[in-house]
């Protein structure tokens, strides 16, 4: 093997398992946000205001958690099972922290996703993208990229997220 090339080892496979873990929790939190969070037949979302940020009761309470205890396993395991030095607790840390974002967006996405292209048949923008008024593409603001609007903490998370899973993959480990 070559010396530049990373060695792909075990754990190489195990983050990208969890990456896939993480991403199948945030669609299915979407999924299910968007097919049975209702309130008087109307998706939660177009019914009423966020209670944080652009982030609902639910968010609060359920979905985020869920996807935080998948995104921070492997921090977990090393916290609890106490085999890993602080460097590596470190790199497995901003992995997870990578993945927490990557995971916050891809829900956000799902919900929005399913309203253009799957919609319930109550729901009265059915068949619409994010709209300017919509509270992901209010909170921060939104920039209008191919004529779809993408919410500007889209756009801000995906750097910092290439940023680390980069890192992650380029930097030699201690």
């Amino acid at each position: 093997m070559r010396k530049d090339m990373p060695e792909m080892s075990l754990m190489n496979s195990a983050a990208v398992v969890m990456v896939v873990m993480v991403i199948l929790v945030s669609i299915i939190s979407g999924s299910l946000e968007y097919t049975y969070i209702h309130l008087d037949g109307l998706p939660y979302r177009e019914a009423r205001q966020p209670v944080v940020g652009t982030f609902y009761y639910y968010h609060l309470e359920a979905i985020i958690p869920v996807i935080g205890l998948i995104a921070f396993q492997p921090v977990i395991y090393e916290v609890l099972s106490r085999h890993s030095a602080s460097q590596d607790l470190r790199r497995i840390l901003a992995f997870c922290f990578g993945n927490l974002l990557l995971a916050l967006i891809l829900e956000d996405a799902t919900w929005f996703m399913l309203r253009r292209f799957s919609p319930l048949l109550s729901d009265p923008l059915a068949y619409e993208w994010i709209r300017p008024s919509d509270y992901t593409a209010s909170s921060l603001g939104y920039s209008v990229i191919f004529g779809a609007i993408i919410p500007l903490w889209y756009l801000i998370l995906v750097p910092p997220i290439v940023a680390i899973y980069a890192a992650l993959i380029v930097l030699p480990k201690d």
